[in-house]
């Protein structure tokens, strides 16, 4: 084989085998992000369930694996805000029925 075609074909073949590793890398990437979205569909489930607790560890658990995702940082900022909404509601509300009880003589 002639010196110049075996220089082809080594340039040929580790281009191909440079071209197919970011298609690799895009299907790995695309089977992470699909992975993560079932993730994000087993937490609305939990939540439409009303099992907050369960929902609550499973969402610090997905924000440990994806620490740097929009996504998952977004629905656990929104969730402990509306979480930290409810805790004050019912902390005002329950100050409120301590007030009127004890403004009542403690009946």
């Amino acid at each position: 084989m002639h010196k110049g075609v075996a220089a082809v074909l080594i340039v040929v073949f580790a281009l191909g085998m440079g071209l197919s590793s970011p298609a690799r890398v895009q299907a790995g990437a695309a089977d992470a992000e699909k992975a993560k979205i079932v993730e994000l569909l087993k937490l609305q489930l939990l939540l439409s369930r009303g099992e907050h607790g369960q929902f609550h560890d499973a969402l610090e658990k997905l924000s440990k694996k994806y620490p740097n995702d929009l996504d998952v940082k977004t629905l656990s900022d929104q969730y402990h805000e509306t979480m930290h909404k409810r805790m004050t509601a019912g902390e005002q509300a329950t100050d409120l029925l301590m007030k009127g009880y004890l403004s009542g003589g403690g009946d």
